[in-house]
């Protein structure tokens, strides 16, 4: 068995094609990256958990656990809450405006399988998208 490296995301200058910083920490492959709106990057990975990095010396600030599954989708509400998606089938609420970014609240009857994608409306509601063949459109 052979050594396992786990690359989060390669960073590229526009200009160019080749890596400029290689961002490691995740124990398995990473699904998924949102760019939060103060500049921290957030990666979410099949290690069940999400990860909360500083692009200025491009360290992992800190690692957010909670989920039973993979975490396939991520996104950032116009409040700053920061929503992960998961195969443990529930979104988690995290507070992206606080420095330990810590956990809201779950909502884990969402959906019957797995969540792939969430996506905040213009009008400040929540869709997600699921295995189970369902759209949630949240009120």
């Amino acid at each position: 068995m052979g050594l396992i490296v786990c690359l989060i995301c390669n960073l590229f200058h526009n200009s160019g094609s080749s890596a400029y910083r290689v961002l490691t920490g995740h124990a398995d492959h990473v699904y998924s990256l949102v760019y939060l709106h103060d500049g921290r990057l957030v990666s979410g990975s099949r290690d069940h958990n999400a990860k909360v990095w500083d692009l200025s010396n491009f360290s992992c600030l800190r690692t957010l656990s909670g989920h039973g599954s993979d975490i396939f989708c991520m996104c950032q509400l116009q409040d700053g809450q920061l929503l992960t998606g998961s195969g443990d089938k529930s979104i988690k609420f995290w507070n992206a405006n606080k420095p330990d970014v810590p956990l809201v609240r779950t909502s884990s009857d969402a959906h019957t399988s797995d969540v792939y994608s969430l996506i905040e409306l213009h009008d400040g509601r929540l869709v997600s998208a699921s295995v189970d063949k369902t759209i949630l459109i949240w009120a």
